[in-house]
C-alpha cells in the first residue's frame, strides 16, 4: 500500500512545475478578435493579449504543453512561446519552435547557427554552427540547411544526425508522421527515409500527404527515357503503404499537394464513377463526397460538402458548405453525422481536443469529441488558474 502511495506522490511531482501548477495540456480560444490559452480543464491560463493569428511559417504553432503566440504593439511584434502555466519564454520569431520539449532559437539575421533549447532544463542545449535551421510540420524533426553548401541534414531533437545529404542539395520539403520521413533532396522528387535515416525503398515520389495509419497518398515519379536527367509524374496515384505497394488507387492528381490522409480509419474523397479522387486541399462543390476506410470502400455516402478536412485524433473533422451567405462549416464524426446541430461562420482546427469557431458573433470552444460548446466570454469572466 505504501508503495502505491508514494508512486502517486512521485507521479504527481514529476506532472507539476516549481511553481506548483499541475501540467496541463494548452488551449487556444478567442475573443473579440484576440487569442488567449486555457487549460484542458478549461480553466483561464491567459487573457487574450494575443494575435488571433495561427502564424506557423514553420512547423505546428501548438504542441501539448506550450504554444507559439504574437503580441503585436502598434508596429512593433514579438514572438513568445507560452507555456502551460502561462509563462513567456521571448523568442525571436514564430519559427522558432521546434517540439514539445525544446525550441530553437537563431542568431544573427544570417542565421548562422543556431541553439536547441529545452523547455524544461535550461542546461539541455544544443548548438549547430553554420547552418540555418527549419522545423518539419509536425515538429518532431529540422533541417539544417548548411550555409557553406556542404549539404543539408536532418536532426532530431536531441541534435543526432538521422539524415545528411551527399550531393549538396538542399531538402525541398520534410514530412514526417510515426516513423517514416519524406524528404525531397533533388529534382523535385521525394524519397522516405526511416527514422535512422535509411532509405526505405527506391521509389520516387511525388505530392505525398503525411503517413498516418500505416498509409499515405501520392504518385510514383519514374524517369523518363527520353529525358534522363528529369522526371515525370505517372498515373499510378494512390494511398501507398510504407513499402512503396499501392493499396488504394485514386484518379490522377494534378494539384501542387494532396491533403487528404486517414485518421480514426477514414480518408475523406470525392467518390465517383466508383473510384476515389483525392480534391481534398483544393475544394469541390459535390453531393458525391465519401469517406473510406483503408481499403477503398466508401462507408459513408453522398456527403455534400465543398470540402471535408483531415479527421482530428478525437474523431470528428470539419465539412465546408457553400451557401447563399458564402462559406459555411459544421463539425462531423466518422459515421457522417453532425457532431452538434449548429452552423459555424468558421471553425479552426482542432488543438489538443477543441476547436475554436464562431457563430451569431459569438466565439466558442467545441469539444471535438461530442460536440459541446463553451463560451468564451466566460474564461474572460472567470478566475485564473492557480
Amino acid at each position: 500500500m505504501r508503495k502505491v502511495i508514494f508512486s502517486a506522490i512521485a507521479m504527481l511531482i514529476s506532472l507539476t512545475s516549481c511553481y506548483g501548477q499541475v501540467k496541463l495540456p494548452l488551449i487556444p480560444y478567442e475573443f473579440a478578435g484576440s487569442k488567449g490559452f486555457v487549460n484542458s480543464n478549461l480553466e483561464r491560463v491567459t487573457m487574450p493579449v494575443y494575435s488571433a493569428q495561427d502564424r506557423g511559417n514553420h512547423g505546428n504553432p501548438y504542441v501539448k504543453y506550450a504554444a507559439v503566440a504574437l503580441k503585436e504593439l502598434g508596429d512593433l511584434k514579438l514572438w513568445y512561446l507560452v507555456l502551460y502555466d502561462g509563462r513567456e519564454i521571448k523568442i525571436s520569431d514564430d519559427s522558432g519552435f521546434v517540439g514539445e520539449d525544446y525550441y530553437y532559437s537563431n542568431h544573427e539575421k544570417e542565421r548562422k547557427y543556431a541553439e536547441i533549447k529545452s523547455l524544461w532544463n535550461s542546461k539541455d542545449t544544443y548548438t549547430i554552427k553554420d547552418a540555418r535551421i527549419q522545423p518539419s510540420p509536425s515538429s518532431d524533426w529540422i533541417i539544417a540547411r548548411d550555409v557553406k553548401g556542404a549539404g543539408d541534414r536532418i536532426i532530431n531533437l536531441h541534435g543526432d544526425v538521422r539524415w545528411s545529404s551527399d550531393d549538396r542539395h538542399e531538402i525541398s520539403g520534410i514530412y514526417e508522421q510515426g516513423n517514416l520521413i519524406f524528404i525531397a533532396p533533388n529534382n523535385y522528387s521525394e524519397r522516405m527515409i526511416d527514422g535512422s535515416g535509411k532509405y526505405i525503398n527506391n521509389s520516387e515520389w511525388s505530392h505525398t500527404s503525411r503517413f498516418s495509419e500505416g498509409l499515405f497518398a501520392g504518385g510514383k515519379r519514374v524517369h523518363s527515357e527520353k529525358y534522363p536527367d528529369y522526371f515525370f509524374v505517372t498515373g499510378d496515384y494512390g494511398f501507398y503503404n510504407r513499402n512503396g505497394v499501392r493499396i488504394i488507387p485514386v484518379a490522377d492528381y494534378t494539384d501542387d499537394y494532396i491533403y487528404c490522409a486517414f485518421c480514426c480509419g477514414v480518408a475523406p474523397c470525392v467518390f465517383e464513377n466508383s473510384s476515389c479522387s483525392l480534391y481534398t486541399g483544393v475544394g469541390k462543390d459535390s453531393d458525391n463526397w465519401a469517406l473510406i476506410d483503408k481499403t477503398g470502400t466508401p462507408v459513408v455516402t453522398d456527403l455534400s460538402a465543398f470540402e471535408i478536412g483531415v479527421f482530428c485524433d478525437e474523431g470528428s473533422a470539419i465539412l465546408t458548405m457553400k451557401t447563399s451567405e458564402g462559406k459555411k462549416q459544421r463539425l462531423i464524426d466518422t459515421k457522417g453525422k453532425d457532431l452538434n446541430p449548429y452552423v459555424y461562420d468558421w471553425i479552426k482546427r482542432s488543438v489538443n481536443g477543441y476547436y475554436r469557431v464562431r457563430r451569431n458573433n459569438m466565439d466558442y470552444l467545441v469539444s471535438a469529441t461530442d460536440g459541446k460548446e463553451y463560451a468564451c466570454i466566460d474564461f474572460i469572466k472567470s478566475s485564473p488558474v492557480k
